[in-house]
């Protein structure tokens, strides 16, 4: 029976190449979960802490410029267009922005972090008339 050498085996009897690939395997696990596959214009300079709606939609947008909280953020239109960010009241304290992806007469699917759970980007499609729209910035 082989024997194990010095410093090979750690707590539990896993070698250390078996603990190397068990770190590997569960750092690639926590990549894919975290992993958003999206195609972004990143901004150059980022005026927004990581994790907010503002942050991702600054980050796709490719905007520099700190407008503060979302409810602070300009409108340029009341109509939505494929690129533009939607503007709302949805939090009464700081409001919410989301990226704009595709419009379909009142209907518009955005892509937005931090509504579902801070940090987290999902998409989802809203009525524009069902929401308190503030308006869009193209």
């Amino acid at each position: 029976m082989l024997q194990p050498q010095k410093g090979n085996m750690i707590q539990g009897g896993d070698s250390k190449e078996q603990r190397d690939t068990k770190e590997q395997q569960r750092k690639e696990v926590l990549a894919r979960e975290y992993r958003v596959k999206v195609t972004t214009k990143v901004a150059t300079s980022r005026p927004y802490p990581y994790g907010w709606c503002t942050y991702y939609a600054a980050s796709r947008k490719g905007i520099t410029t700190n407008y503060g909280n979302a409810k602070n953020w300009p409108v340029t239109s009341k109509e939505p267009s494929q690129g533009s960010i939607l503007v709302t009241y949805e939090n009464r304290t700081y409001g919410h922005v989301a990226y704009v992806e595709a419009v379909d007469g009142f209907k518009v699917t955005v892509s937005e972090m931090n509504y579902v759970g801070f940090g987290v980007v999902s998409k989802r499609t809203v009525d524009i008339r069902n929401i308190p729209l503030k308006g869009f910035l193209n």
